[in-house]
């Protein structure tokens, strides 16, 4: 079995990746999903957390179908966002592409007893993206109808409430398990998760900013 305690792997988690932007280590990565806050909903006496990172625009390359992540959007910065796309769009090579606009949570799913990636996703005009849509961005063409609901699902935000997509964990144990054979991976089970999970949504944690962030949590262990 696991050990997540979540809430503490979160908190480090976030922590050490501040400290990493504070030290300019992901000043070449910024737009990779690195920006984790923590955020805390009040349940009757206790309090529950959940990471959220601020809405991302993901660009579609036509060479292999994946999404490259090309600008992470602070709430500073969205009243700027219609002024500011057309150059992000030109120094990024795609002017001409839709984007879309994703939203990124995790939550420690209590009947799974697994962190679970819960994301929002809109089109370049703002309309939200249907569950169908969302798995083509996503899948290739070979997945069935059957195996899609494997892979992609839609329920009710535990911490929001608000209808959100989220990635099945129903074999995230299992393959979580495997990773951990690796002791390097142990330092911090939710970051390794990470590393396994957000590629299925076609975005990352730079392998430097893994490297970086395993590094100072076995340091402040020692």
């Amino acid at each position: 079995m696991i050990d997540w305690d979540f809430q503490r792997s979160a908190k480090a988690l976030v922590e050490t990746l501040n400290q990493i932007h504070v030290d300019s280590v992901t000043s070449l990565f910024s737009s990779e999903l690195t920006s984790w806050v923590v955020e805390t909903r009040r349940d009757g006496g206790d309090d529950s957390i959940y990471l959220y990172h601020p809405p991302v625009l993901i660009f579609p390359n036509n060479k292999d179908h994946s999404h490259r992540v090309v600008e992470s959007i602070t709430s500073d910065e969205d009243e700027q966002l219609d002024s500011e796309l057309d150059e992000s769009a030109v120094l990024h090579n795609y002017s001409t592409v839709d984007f879309t606009e994703w939203s990124f949570s995790v939550v420690f799913h209590e009947i799974w007893r697994v962190p679970t990636l819960y994301f929002d996703v809109n089109g370049s005009d703002g309309t939200p993206i249907n569950r169908e849509e969302v798995v083509r961005l996503v899948s290739d063409d070979s997945m069935t109808e059957e195996q899609s609901w494997d892979f992609i699902s839609q329920e009710e935000h535990p911490m929001t409430g608000s209808p959100s997509f989220f990635l099945h964990p129903c074999q995230t144990v299992a393959k979580m398990e495997l990773l951990l054979l690796q002791e390097q991976h142990n330092l911090c089970p939710l970051l390794s998760w990470m590393s396994m999970i957000l590629p299925s949504v076609g975005c990352s944690i730079n392998p430097i900013v893994y490297n970086e962030a395993m590094k100072r949590m076995s340091s402040s262990r020692s």
